[in-house]
């Protein structure tokens, strides 16, 4: 929890910089403006003496003067401000980079360990893949079974059940069908042993109480997904 908080207070600055706009080289400013004599009109010389002109005119020159002291400041501190923009930017692109580094080698570390898996697999002898897919096949049946089952018994004694009496009773010629046909494909598949790791993979979930697992609709789903692996109908419709 610690780590997640730290990592989350790291990406802050870098958030802030992703969104930062390009900062100003101070060209814009008044004072620069200024400096360039864009705010101010050009002087009528008629009717104007010349001393008067002559002040004018100074008064103008220390007018930009002042202005360009002013924009030349302005244009060093928006300097520094835009290499701090640039610098951020840089920083921002290299963690992207590494965080794309660190997608693109989990991705082929998973593909890796796929396509070892799918060599193992390949390797083996047929009759070890028929085991293996005979055991999962009866480990998910297994484990929709448990389900249906805890469904059943979790509501015992009330009028609504999630799972009905009738329901259970087909829930569980299903499962004799599918191990009928797991033992027929392997007759290495030690049943029990694949019972106890389906009630291993679910026995968290079956201990969450009964408003959280207990809905019709979760209960129904486990059902269905039961009788589509059955290689029996659930309803047997026969010719009238």
């Amino acid at each position: 929890m610690r780590r997640s908080l730290i990592a989350a207070a790291a990406l802050v600055p870098l958030m802030t910089i992703a969104h930062a706009q390009v900062p100003s080289n101070g060209d814009d400013t008044l004072a620069c403006r200024s400096a360039r004599g864009e705010m101010t009109g050009s002087i009528n010389p008629r009717g104007i003496s010349e001393f008067v002109l002559q002040q004018m005119r100074e008064k103008d020159a220390r007018s930009r003067q002042s202005a360009q002291a002013a924009c030349d400041q302005i244009k060093r501190e928006q300097a520094v401000q835009i290499k701090q923009y640039n610098d951020g930017q840089a920083r921002l692109a290299e963690v992207r980079a590494a965080e794309q580094e660190r997608r693109r080698q989990a991705e082929q570390a998973v593909a890796d360990k796929k396509a070892q898996a799918q060599a193992e697999y390949d390797a083996l002898p047929q009759e070890e893949k028929q085991r293996r897919k005979a055991a999962g096949l009866l480990l998910d049946g297994y484990r929709f079974y448990a389900h249906v089952k805890w469904c059943h018994e979790v509501r015992e004694g009330y009028a609504y059940k999630a799972i009905n009496d009738v329901e259970l009773e087909r829930a569980e010629g299903a499962i004799k069908s599918i191990v009928d046909q797991v033992t027929k494909l392997s007759a290495s598949v030690n049943t029990d042993d694949v019972w106890q790791q389906a009630l291993a993979s679910v026995k968290g979930y079956l201990r969450q109480p009964e408003y959280m697992t207990g809905l019709v609709e979760v209960c129904q789903h486990s059902m269905r997904e039961l009788f589509k692996l059955s290689p029996t109908p659930a309803y047997a419709i026969q010719k009238p």
